[in-house]
């Protein structure tokens, strides 16, 4: 064969041997499995490896796609050896053109959002913000505008916050995923010493408002299946969080809370994902944060897994004398999409398959979800005794927009680029009881609970029932 011939030969293997997928070209924003080992930061810091979307609350908005937990486990590609202080940088410019977060989305410009707990209850915004670019990131210094919420803790005399950030700062691109940072703030003659509590997986109870001195009901909402507590519920569109920058506007003296767990189906933590351990959590977070009122009207608001949930947490409750206040002070329950029958699970299925920890628990929550199955079965009996004496006013919200599902794209990567398929179907999302109120949503299984703005006829209607809830 001769040279020309050669080369020709090489050339046509080259083109056959069909597309290579890296983390600099890819269009489809897959997920990957991240590599678990640690890896350096500009001066020296270390932090596992990961996409920077859903750290900050399902990185809200993904050009129309859903949310299916996951990490960046793409390692660094070989190659020429590469300056450590231009990490920072490069990192930043591959999140501009990916997306493989710990949720499904799309990179946008967004603002990330992030909770700070601890805070001293004789802290002023000014205080907080200075401790943040004096003793915690400097380079917040030249972020303008940043936004700070301060608002009164859950549980307990402190305060919570949360930081909205319009582009990301190196050292709140590098928080873990599932776990917070603490940080020791010193005392000056200005403001006490501080301990904060810095994460952005919002596990757990976090507060949207500060309520009025005369509180008439505590509303806590829970996010769903690899949900994020704070994401699930914003815009993807005007980037905002209804329950934080509406709902505290239209019906006031509310107390307004949000509650997160690890439910994600790829990464994440080895922890098991086992209802009875997030009901039992949930229960004791509401003892925490009812301590000094433990009679107070509560309404809850549960999407999809989240109202799941709440109706586990219901049936613990009416077993247990010593809970029992709690449910007698339910005085409503929104579901949306809850899949009181079953839910389509054949996709994430496949998700959890190629996981690389906690395949067994991730499965059986699924296998829990899925539908026809005995775990849903046995709760629509424990709950038949319990709606026979409720009170409370029950508010069901069905899909009626299909959502695509999540596809294989090629070895461990997915994308939501699968077919679209009804989630959530009209039957399973109600409960067909007397009392129940029955309202469809012109929105996927995901967008159904990202209200856009205060005039969205179904807020409109979650603010209508709202009001018969809590008498205001």
């Amino acid at each position: 064969m001769s040279r020309n011939s050669r080369r020709e030969a090489s050339s046509t293997d080259r083109h056959s041997a069909g597309p290579s997928y890296s983390r600099d070209n890819s269009r489809d924003e897959p997920y990957r499995e991240r590599s678990r080992s640690p890896r350096r930061f500009g001066r020296g810091g270390s932090y596992r490896e990961r996409n920077n979307h859903n750290r900050y609350g399902e990185s809200e908005r993904r050009r129309g796609r859903d949310s299916v937990d996951s990490e960046d486990p793409s390692p660094r590609r070989k190659g020429p050896t590469q300056d450590p202080a231009d990490e920072p940088e490069r990192k930043r410019k591959i999140l501009e053109k990916e997306s493989t977060p710990s949720q499904l989305t799309a990179a946008t410009s967004a603002p990330k959002c992030f909770r700070i707990c601890g805070i001293p209850s004789d802290w002023s915004e000014d205080d907080l913000q200075g401790a943040l670019q004096d003793n915690v990131d400097t380079s917040l210094r030249d972020q303008h505008p940043y936004q700070l919420s301060l608002y009164p803790a859950c549980c307990g005399p402190t305060k919570t916050a949360l930081l909205n950030l319009e582009k990301c700062t190196d050292y709140f691109y590098c928080l873990d995923l599932f776990e917070a940072k603490y940080e020791r703030i010193p005392k000056t003659a200005h403001r006490t010493e501080a301990h904060l509590v810095i994460d952005c997986h919002f596990h757990d109870l976090t507060p949207l408002n500060t309520p009025d001195d005369e509180i008439i009901a505590d509303v806590v909402a829970v996010t769903g299946l690899a949900g994020h507590a704070f994401g699930s519920w914003r815009s993807r569109e005007t980037h905002l969080m209804w329950l934080k920058d509406f709902l505290p506007k239209d019906i006031k003296k509310l107390r307004i809370m949000t509650y997160g767990y690890n439910s994600s189906l790829v990464g994440g933590t080895k922890s098991a994902r086992r209802m009875s351990d997030y009901r039992s959590n949930f229960i004791q977070q509401l003892e925490n944060a009812r301590s000094f009122a433990e009679n107070r009207p509560i309404v809850f608001l549960g999407h999809s897994l989240g109202g799941i949930l709440i109706l586990q947490t219901l049936v613990e409750l009416n077993r247990s004398p010593h809970h029992k206040h709690i449910l007698d002070s339910i005085q409503g329950i929104f579901f949306f999409g809850t899949p009181h029958e079953g839910l389509r699970t054949n996709e994430l299925e496949n998700l959890v398959d190629n996981a690389i920890d906690g395949q067994d628990s991730k499965r059986n929550l699924l296998m829990q979800l899925k539908e026809g199955s005995e775990f849903l079965e046995n709760q629509k009996h424990d709950l038949s005794y319990i709606w026979e004496g409720f009170k409370g006013k029950i508010i069901s919200f069905f899909e009626t927009v299909k959502t695509k599902t999540v596809k294989k794209i090629e070895s461990k990567n997915f994308a939501r680029d699968g077919d679209e398929a009804m989630m959530v179907t009209y039957f399973s999302a109600q409960l067909f009881l007397p009392c129940e109120h029955r309202l469809p949503v012109q929105k996927d299984h995901t967008n159904m609970v990202k209200f856009p703005s205060s005039v969205d006829t179904t807020y409109q209607a979650v603010v209508h029932y709202m009001e018969k809830c809590v008498g205001a």
